[in-house]
């Protein structure tokens, strides 16, 4: 028998749930309320500070009727969360109810701001605006696919600057149902020139009767075709038709109005054809309400004097300079110039103005629609410059909803793919607002996020919306956009995607790359944290977690499991994923235990991993919602407390869960007034100044004086238990050896109070239950300074040494904190005889 020991080195690997001899010796069997913390060692974990309740409604109400005005628990359980975050001290939390429905956000400190429906409030509580957007907000939260009632997992948000964006992904997108640019049958004759002792002859084919008429010129206008000419028009076999005549000299006739059967309703001429002029040339423009028609001319020169444009013109100019205010017509694109098809409007008057470039027009037998359903479209969250909120269909900063099309047509200029189908998330990413909407994704015009359309279709430009759809031999209905460094990350229910480009985003440089494939569920969306991206999958009634990163040597993507060490760790499904990149930490809460979340903390050294520890953390109420902010964590709880969590918090804090500082000036016998949660004597502690536990009886007495204060709370217990202790000579494990543990010495520091309970499952007392010894650690070392009366004393460092006497494997040893006081422990070390019979070689 040789007595020998053995070194655990770090107790900051957290659980693993590998067969003993397998373990890491710095993993445990169990790690509740723990912060594996790769500076000061295992702790036991910060508390939370109570801020105040979720109010539904009237920040500044009677304090003593402040339960009466929180958000019911089932509210919050169903409700939607979003976090966004203007800068470090201010951050806000949108909180939507689909089956209120109501939208409530609260700010940093868990002050109510806005409520739907009712009003917006400033920090102090003082009312700033009132709304009635209630009606907008049941107006879009509706299902499209079934009579089923929305959930939180249905809707998706993302905010940017002043603006979250909100979608519903159970709403299909819609055109409006109103004509756009409605305009008439028309169509344009246009004199490029004239010559002496020629016929110009323009027929209108198609229209028997209807108000037509023409306009007389001077002579002086007459004379600028370099003839004097009059004007004729007459029907003909049941055809308007206009001859204009050239003359031979003298003073030319004013013209004449034809004869014929006007009609105030149908055919419309409109112009001058005696307009002349150096910067001006004659035309006119012929309109029908009703009825479509033909134009013809014939000019005797090979068609380079008369035109007739009408519907389309092969080449732009062959437009006159100006024209009639609002007169469309499409120009065919130049194939050498790699255009399509466009159309242009006239803007302005006869004698000046402009022709732009223009969306198609609707004309009596073919309505086009340029503009989308904005009811159906993700509405928005405004936060205004007065600091009050508002809700409704998205409106941009000049008042204007999601911008109509205005160029081209659904052949050259088409609605984005998420027209007719639902949105299932919303993102931003490299100045575009983008949606993903089945096997597609689609970017806003980079800088405008209102613009789904090209603003024009001569040309692509760099700024151009983009709408490009996944390619592979399965479908892969994306439902997850993730931004990371330079690309974006695309998530299937089966594939992972990489959306890239090479410098800018551009509809001509986007590429989309399947970058891994794993099973993946997003019913809690990935998250980015520093350089990788976090995603969940199922695995029967447990989750896991994987880590998506580039590595860095060959540019290949690969996601492992960050659980193949506790593949029965996460129970149930994973609700919320949430992380920090400045302290290397991931929180998930699932919906299997409310009251519990997990807590996975790494550190990586030289591209290595040394730390990789999974824990969980326990309160005494239900878990909603989890943010961060630097180092600190927000809660919200199912009974509507809005409480922080600082992770720098210094060791000597008071361990109190949900604690409140109350101070002497602020006391009045109203504890409700100050702690508005339930007292619970068997829970529910009071602790003084010297940090020493007293009687609620004697509040009164503690809080005698303005100064004075006390801290009231509930201790939550830490617990750790070790792994199995194997004898490993020369890190090779080996069984056959009896391996009788002698004692345990753990170095901690900064510590309070905690017990070290053995339990030796191979043997049981008189009354049947497993043996256990308790060793108690009180804190109290009659040579430390910190050892006084009517104070908990906190010891600086030391080592405690525990006798277990019992078989290794047959030996629990567990570390509890049940107090108020901290515990930190850096290392351990084991003495043990080793029985073996034979010799390793």
């Amino acid at each position: 028998m040789a007595l020998v020991s053995n070194n655990i080195p770090n107790l900051i690997n957290g659980v693993s749930q590998q067969p003993p001899a397998l373990r890491l010796s710095s993993q445990g069997e169990t790690q509740e309320n723990g912060f594996s913390d790769v500076v000061d060692g295992l702790k036991k974990r910060p508390p939370t500070e109570f801020l105040t309740q979720l109010r539904k409604i009237n920040p500044n109400g009677v304090a003593t009727l402040f339960g009466s005005h929180k958000i019911p628990d089932v509210s919050l359980k169903r409700s939607f969360f979003h976090t966004y975050k203007r800068s470090d001290s201010e951050q806000f939390t949108v909180v939507l109810d689909p089956a209120g429905p109501k939208i409530r956000v609260y700010d940093i400190n868990g002050r109510l701001r806005y409520v739907s429906g009712e009003a917006s409030w400033d920090a102090a509580g003082n009312q700033i605006a009132t709304n009635s957007d209630d009606t907008a907000l049941a107006a879009y939260l509706q299902n499209d696919f079934g009579s089923a009632a929305l959930t939180r997992d249905d809707i998706s948000a993302t905010s940017v600057a002043d603006y979250t964006f909100l979608v519903n992904k159970k709403r299909k997108v819609a055109k409006s149902l109103t004509a756009s640019n409605p305009r008439p049958y028309e169509g344009l004759f246009y004199m490029k020139k004239a010559d002496y002792a020629k016929t110009y002859r323009c027929e209108i084919v198609g229209v028997t009767s209807g108000d037509w008429r023409t306009y007389s010129g001077s002579s002086a206008e007459h004379h600028a075709f370099g003839a004097d000419t009059t004007r004729i028009m007459d029907v003909i076999s049941g055809r308007k038709t206009l001859a204009y005549y050239g003359g031979t000299g003298g003073a030319g006739d004013a013209g004449t109005t034809g004869a014929g059967t006007p009609s105030a309703s149908s055919m419309s001429i409109t112009g001058n054809f005696s307009r002349g002029g150096s910067d001006h040339q004659p035309y006119f423009t012929v309109s029908n309400s009703s009825t479509d028609f033909v134009l013809k001319v014939d000019d005797g020169d090979g068609g380079t004097s008369l035109f007739a444009h009408k519907d389309a013109i092969a080449n732009f100019v062959t437009l006159p300079k100006y024209c009639q205010d609002g007169f469309i017509i499409q120009v065919n694109g130049d194939n050498q110039k790699k255009e399509d098809d466009f159309y242009v409007k006239f803007t302005g008057s006869e004698s000046s103005g402009t022709w732009k470039e223009c969306a198609a027009p609707s004309r009596p037998n073919a309505s086009v629609n340029h503009s989308f359903d904005n009811a159906t479209m993700p509405h928005t969250l405004r936060q205004n410059d007065d600091e009050s909120f508002t809700f409704g269909p998205a409106l941009d900063s000049d008042g204007n909803p999601w911008h109509d099309r205005v160029a081209g047509d659904d052949d050259t200029n088409p609605f984005p793919s998420f027209v007719g189908s639902a949105i299932n998330d919303v993102f931003f990413h490299r100045n575009r607002l983008g949606f993903l909407s089945g096997e597609n994704v689609i970017f806003s015009e980079a800088s405008n996020y209102f613009n789904f359309f090209r603003v024009t279709v001569r040309s692509l430009l760099d700024s151009a919306p983009i709408d490009v759809a996944v390619s592979q031999n399965e479908v892969s209905d994306l439902q997850a956009a993730v931004p990371t460094q330079d690309n974006l990350m695309l998530f299937s229910g089966l594939t992972q995607f990489s959306l890239s480009a090479e410098q800018l985003l551009t509809p001509a440089e986007v590429t989309i790359d399947q970058s891994t494939k794993y099973e993946c569920d997003l019913t809690a969306k990935p998250v980015s944290v520093g350089t990788s991206i976090y995603f969940t999958h199922k695995d029967g009634n447990f989750s896991g977690v994987r880590e998506l990163y580039t590595q860095g040597d060959s540019d290949t993507q690969d996601a492992p499991s960050v659980t193949s060490h506790v593949p029965e760790y996460l129970t149930g499904g994973v609700r919320q994923l949430i992380g920090s990149a400045n302290e290397d930490m991931l929180v998930c809460l699932t919906e299997s235990n409310l009251h519990e979340c997990y807590v996975y903390k790494w550190y990586n050294s030289d591209r290595e991993r040394v730390q990789s520890s999974w824990s969980k953390w326990i309160f005494d109420e239900e878990i909603v919602h989890v943010a961060f902010n630097n180092t600190d964590i927000y809660f919200i709880f199912a009974d509507a407390s809005f409480e922080k969590m600082s992770l720098t918090a210094a060791s000597s804090s008071l361990l109190l869960d949900h604690r409140t500082k109350i101070l002497g000036s602020e006391w009045s016998q109203n504890l409700f007034a100050l702690y508005p949660r339930q007292y619970d004597a068997t829970k529910t502690v009071l602790i003084d100044s010297q940090g020493a536990k007293f009687p609620i009886a004697k509040l009164d007495e503690k809080l005698a004086n303005p100064t004075d204060y006390v801290y009231i709370g509930e201790p939550y217990t830490f617990k750790y238990q070790f792994s199995e202790q194997i004898f490993k000579p020369q890190d090779d494990p080996t069984r056959i050896a009896r391996y009788q543990l002698r004692n345990i010495s753990l170095n901690y520091n900064d510590t309070g109070s905690f017990d070290v309970t053995v339990t030796r499952t191979g043997r049981k007392d008189a009354a049947g239950n497993l043996e256990q010894d308790v060793t108690n650690f009180t804190g109290r070392i009659l040579s430390e300074s910190s050892n006084l009366l009517g104070a908990s004393p906190t010891v600086e460092d030391g080592t405690l040494k525990v006798g277990i006497q019992s078989q290794a494997k047959e030996t629990d040893i567990t570390i509890t904190n049940r107090s108020h006081l901290p515990s930190t422990f850096q290392n351990a070390e084991v003495e043990a005889f080793v029985t073996l019979r034979n010799k390793r070689i």
